[in-house]
């Protein structure tokens, strides 16, 4: 009769068996972990077998949920569809019924307490059934195989593009990735969510984890790089969103919003683990605009015209905060002005000039006028300012000049343009000359503080008993003044505290002339050189002899050029009146000499007067890489004062070995170097020479490569 009973059982094992092993198929997946060993029925000592006939019981390692059948031996196959494991706890809970009497074993009720150890896998505790007791998964032990449960993370990895805190144009980047793995089972599949502000916020779940042909769907495509080798850690994946009706409303069509955005990446393991990678990008749609527009120095109109043969076009490039809402507004900020001018042909068609783009390098808070450090900050619109003069003269004519602005993120801004002619100056050259021979000194008396005899013998010095007007005598005379002119300002109060001020304004205002609209020199530079030459006058009677009388001399060539320039200014702009040429920006061809006049008194005078009065020393300021292109270079650079020696020292080391040099005095230095290499990285320094030499070194440019 046991015999029976024994052959009974394997006959029904293997009949159930067969159809176990059709049913079970479906059940199995890559993410499982298989359960083995023998679990005791302790009223009749026969096991629950997950080890031997061919019993498949798994557990999903994603969920924790089992399936398959395991043997028992007394009654039969037991399905265990219905059991569940907590993967972060394990404990065990649900039911498996007992296919032959349609029994269950509890894990549940009746407390049970079938437990596994989450590390080990290892069961433990004891389950209920209803056909045979208590079962002992402890005895003699059942386990999933040693493999851990998994609840680990999978490990980090980097998101490669686009970068974190950039800025874009572009609506629909390409999200790209590098790949990742767990250390216990393998990546199921990655997400990309992004945050779209206040409203728009869109995700794609499911993208696959490795393929070698591109994934493509109605909402995005997915491509993979690097996977068809075996090297992974080469393997990239990148997504770009389409247009798709299967977006819904509030997901932007997949499409990216002004502002501050981010953007993530979820990798998923087998088992349901996360890892989380996240970066910022700032979407800046909005272009800059220029704030501010002079030409010379006067604010622009449609219509101007200059005699300056080099006009100087300057002005402020400002970029605006622009996005949904305060928090999340951007401003990628000022990178470049272009500037295009066409000259006007014969036929009156306008072509191509010239085309510059001049970089700006540094930008300024527009609410603190504070240096912007940190480009990646939004704290208030950003701007910077700009200053452009040509390399070569124009040739006389008429011109049209453009300038657009761009940001950092590429926007182009809106085009302003205007008209610039560039006038001669046969006319205005006999009124100059006539202006120049009939000028009388002309002196303003201040109020006069004596000095002691004592202090005027001390600073009485030989120098030539005769002298003669103009430049040469203010060569002769630079050695005497600057050893006493400061001395006796310093024992006068109205000499401290006004000549030195009013020589500082003069000074600077007759180095603006030539880069200013001529219209507005001759109403001030008459009272501003009469008012120091009237003052320096009275400084030079406190100075007795042969102190007082070479001062003399000097105040009458400063009072001489101040009367003259003032003179012929007064004459222009009153035969602009007289011919009806009288309209705001446009000047007669006669006013260039004007300038060329103005230019000449400026370094006769400003130059030699800056070393006999001017207590500062000479420095170098605003080095710039104006132009650069494939063989040549622009460099420019400002001095506090006329220098000559004016040297750039280049090459392609420190050693530098080549230069440049102009003896022409100026306070802006410009410079066009030709014939160097295109794709290469020089070293320069710039030199300068007036009363001091001073010198600014350890700057750089790279040419642009073929």
């Amino acid at each position: 009769m046991d015999r029976f009973v024994a052959m009974k059982k394997v006959l029904t094992a293997l009949v159930i068996e067969i159809v176990i092993f059709v049913v079970s198929v479906g059940f199995v997946s890559a993410a499982s972990v298989s359960v083995k060993g023998r679990a005791r029925v302790i009223n009749t000592d026969g096991f629950l077998d997950f080890t031997n006939y061919n019993s498949n019981v798994t557990v999903d390692n994603e969920g924790g949920n089992f399936s398959g059948y395991a043997f028992l031996e007394d009654i039969g196959w037991v399905d265990f569809s219905g059991v569940t494991i907590d993967l972060a706890s394990g404990v065990v809970s649900g039911s498996a019924e007992i296919s032959a009497t349609s029994g269950i074993l509890d894990f549940t009720n009746y407390n049970s307490n079938v437990s596994a150890n989450i590390s080990s896998g290892v069961f433990s505790g004891y389950v209920f059934s209803q056909d045979l007791g208590w079962i002992d998964f402890s005895e003699p032990g059942v386990n999933t195989n040693s493999i851990t449960l998994d609840t680990v993370a999978p490990l980090g990895f980097s998101l490669d593009s686009p970068g974190g805190d950039t800025y874009t144009t572009n609506t629909r980047p390409t999200y790209r990735w590098k790949t990742t793995s767990d250390e216990l089972t393998n990546i199921a599949s990655y997400s990309l969510e992004v945050d779209n502000g206040d409203s728009g916020d869109f995700s794609i779940a499911n993208i696959p984890a490795e393929r070698t042909e591109d994934w493509v769907t109605a909402k995005y495509t997915a491509k993979y790089s690097g996977f068809s080798d075996s090297d992974t850690d080469n393997n990239y994946i990148s997504v770009y969103t389409h247009s798709s009706s299967e977006w819904v409303q509030e997901n932007n069509d997949g499409e990216l919003k002004e502002g501050k955005r981010i953007w993530k990446v979820k990798a998923k393991d087998s088992n349901g683990n996360e890892r989380v990678e996240t970066r910022t990008l700032f979407v800046d749609l909005t272009a800059p605009t220029i704030g501010e527009l002079y030409v010379n120095q006067k604010s622009y109109t449609s219509n101007l015209a200059t005699p300056d043969v080099r006009p100087v076009i300057s002005g402020r490039l400002i970029d605006y905060l622009a996005g949904d809402k305060d928090e999340n507004k951007v401003a990628s900020g000022p990178n470049e002005i272009e500037i295009k001018i066409e000259k006007q042909n014969f036929s009156g068609l306008y072509e191509i000039h010239s085309l510059v783009n001049i970089k700006t390098p540094k930008s300024f808070w527009l609410e603190t006028h504070e240096e912007i450090i940190d480009n990646g900050k939004q704290l208030y619109a950003k701007y910077s300012d700009f200053s452009f003069s040509p390399a070569e003269n124009f040739a006389r004519g008429k011109y049209r000049i453009s300038l657009k602005g761009k940001d950092s993120a590429g926007n182009m801004g809106s085009e302003i343009f205007f008209n610039l002619e560039i006038v001669g100056e046969e006319k205005i050259r006999e009124i100059i000359e006539k202006e120049e021979e009939d000028t009388a000194d002309i002196g303003i008396e201040k109020e006069k503080e004596k000095i002691s005899e004592k202090e005027a013998e001390d600073l009485v010095v030989s120098i030539p008993e005769e002298i003669e007007d103009g430049e040469g005598f203010l060569a002769k005379l630079g050695g005497f003044v600057n050893r006493v002119y400061w001395r006796i300002v310093g024992t006068t109060k109205s000499g401290i505290t006004f000549i030195a001020q009013v020589w500082k304004g003069y000074s600077g205002f007759v180095h603006e002339a030539n880069e200013r609209s001529l219209a507005f020199v001759g109403r001030q530079i008459s009272a501003t050189g009469q008012t120091l030459a009237g003052t320096y006058n009275s400084l030079t009677q406190k100075a007795p002899g042969v102190v007082g009388r070479a001062m003399l001399a000097f105040n009458n060539a400063l009072g001489r050029s101040g009367t003259a320039i003032a003179s012929v200014f007064n004459s222009t702009t009153d035969l602009i009146a007289s011919t009806g040429w009288g309209v705001v920006g446009y000047f007669s061809p006669m006013v260039d000499s004007a300038g060329q006049f103005v230019y000449r008194q400026q370094v006769k005078i400003s130059s030699i007067a800056e070393i006999l009065f001017d207590e500062d020393p000479t420095v170098i300021s605003s080095v710039k890489v104006a132009e650069v292109g494939r063989d040549y270079v622009v460099i420019t650079w400002e001095t506090n004062h006329y220098t000559k020696n004016n040297k750039i020292n280049y090459g392609r080391d420190l050693s530098y070995g080549q230069d440049v040099i102009s003896q022409e005095r100026a306070r802006r230095h410009e410079f066009k170097i030709d014939g160097l290499e295109p794709g290469t990285k020089y070293y320069f320094e710039v030199m300068s020479q007036n009363k001091n030499y001073v010198y600014d070194a350890y700057h750089e440019f790279s040419t642009l490569n073929e």
